[in-house]
């Protein structure tokens, strides 16, 4: 064997070992990662808290065995500082003991809201600063007038009412929807409850084989016409619609469940999509303003642990607000929710 051969085989006997080398250590490398646990950093706290939303959410509440039976107030409940406080009471109007049912316009300036003495409940205004009232409907029979809806512009609303001696609790068939100018003026609409203004100016509004859009409120000729079907049970009084300040989600609570359908183009829309589910027993929702938050009321299976409750629309995340077992579950209703 020559000099040059054994420089040869001197040299790749040196590159293999290099190799060799190279190789224990990567498999030395992998089989650390592979022994390390892949974790997920979780968040501090205060960076959990952070990134749910608070405000003040506006709730309509009766407090159980007060001395006079059904009366109720509408609160206001600051999340960050968890404080629950009268915001409208009988104390404010001497002449109406019940407050319920409403929604503050789109500037915030004005709150609109249902209010009853004895058997007879009209729609009233208050100004969000100095608390002034003013009647917006008036019946000479009467009446059960709940739900009041702004209209995007602000110079109408829409209410769901019946006369007294036609309620027949939860049965939808004898709900009428009217339009109210602000002045006194009401026009029928349609039968059914719970109207919801979108943004672009058209009415939702519940009827006990679905949801129904109205396209054109000022064309008398304008029937609505039906956008998802009630398959497993009729809609009753009892369930809620609720729509995003945007337009994009629509809620609506069903019995042990509530279903959150997105909406992309409202103007081609010819039937909702499937909607997500949420398992639970809710109700009375309300949108937080950047639209990606939902209050409920919600109860467990027995009907008990009354607690507000806010979800992340797009992670289904819950995060537990207050505690209502105090206050009566089905005189309870959610109104508006304020950054």
């Amino acid at each position: 064997m020559n000099n040059t051969s054994k420089v040869l085989i001197g040299l790749i006997v040196i590159m293999a070992s290099v190799l060799i080398v190279l190789l224990v250590l990567i498999f030395k490398e992998k089989n650390n990662q592979n022994l390390t646990p892949t974790t997920t950093q979780k968040p501090e706290q205060s960076e959990i808290v952070e990134s749910w939303p608070e405000g003040k959410v506006y709730l309509s509440l009766s407090k159980k065995n007060e001395q006079q039976e059904g009366t109720s107030s509408i609160y206001q409940y600051n999340i960050k500082t968890n404080k629950l406080e009268k915001y409208l009471s009988e104390d404010n109007k001497e002449k109406n003991k019940n407050f319920s049912t409403g929604q503050f316009s789109t500037d915030r300036e004005k709150m609109i809201f249902s209010s009853s003495s004895k058997e007879d409940s009209q729609i009233y205004t208050v100004d969000r600063d100095n608390k002034k009232y003013q009647q917006i409907t008036f019946s000479e029979r009467e009446s059960h007038k709940r739900l009041p809806s702004w209209s995007p512009d602000q110079k109408s609303i829409a209410y769901q009412s019946t006369y007294a001696d036609d309620y027949k609790g939860y049965f939808l068939g004898n709900w009428d929807i009217f339009i109210n100018n602000l002045n006194g003026n009401d026009r029928f609409i349609t039968k059914g409850a719970n109207p919801v203004f979108l943004p672009n100016g058209n009415l939702l509004v519940l009827k006990q084989n679905g949801i129904y859009l109205f396209n054109n409120l000022d064309d008398p000729n304008d029937k609505g016409h039906a956008i998802w079907f009630s398959i497993e049970t009729p809609i009753t009084i009892g369930m809620n619609l609720s729509v995003s300040n945007n337009g994009k989600y629509l809620a609506l609570t069903y019995p042990e469940k509530v279903l959150i359908f997105e909406v992309n183009d409202w103007s081609k829309l010819s039937l909702l999509n499937e909607p997500t589910i949420i398992k639970i027993q809710a109700s009375c929702s309300v949108f937080y303003p950047d639209n990606k938050f939902i209050i409920f009321q919600e109860v467990d299976e027995k009907n008990e642990n009354h607690q507000l409750v806010v979800y992340n629309i797009e992670t289904l995340e819950k995060r537990n607000l207050i505690d209502l077992s105090e206050y009566e579950q089905f005189n309870t209703f959610s109104i508006d929710w304020t950054k």
